[in-house]
């Protein structure tokens, strides 16, 4: 199974570069394998060691301030966001307050605006 898993994935980033000229392909990271710059256990290493930082970094900078505010990571988190540089920079974790992370609400109020420059804003008749 992963004999088939990689070479279907490799087939894949080779396919993709293919259509990609080398000038081009050689600042992709897709391409990496392709122009020999990695083999395929460096490609798997750096997949494996990425997806491993990653999550630890979620649990311990997310998961674990949430779930015991009283732990050494929610106080470090407590002290950060209460920290009058934060403060000054307007810097907040939206993630604790809303399910979206306050996104839905600044993306209506954007396109409220946006739509007032439309109707101000003569439209451009293409064709």
């Amino acid at each position: 199974m992963v004999a088939f898993c990689s070479g279907h994935v490799l087939s894949h980033i080779q396919g993709l570069c293919s259509t990609i000229d080398r000038k081009s392909c050689s600042s992709s990271n897709a391409c990496r394998y392709y122009l020999g710059y990695h083999n395929a256990h460096q490609i798997y290493w750096g997949l494996g060691i990425g997806t491993t930082l990653g999550v630890s970094l979620y649990f311990t900078l997310s998961i674990i301030p949430t779930c015991y505010p009283n732990s050494i990571f929610g106080k470090v988190k407590k002290a950060i966001l209460n920290n009058p540089v934060s403060i000054f920079l307007q810097i907040r974790d939206g993630w604790s307050i809303w399910a979206d992370g306050g996104r839905s609400e600044e993306w209506q109020r954007w396109r409220r605006e946006w739509e007032k420059l439309e109707t101000v804003e003569p439209k451009v008749k293409t064709g």
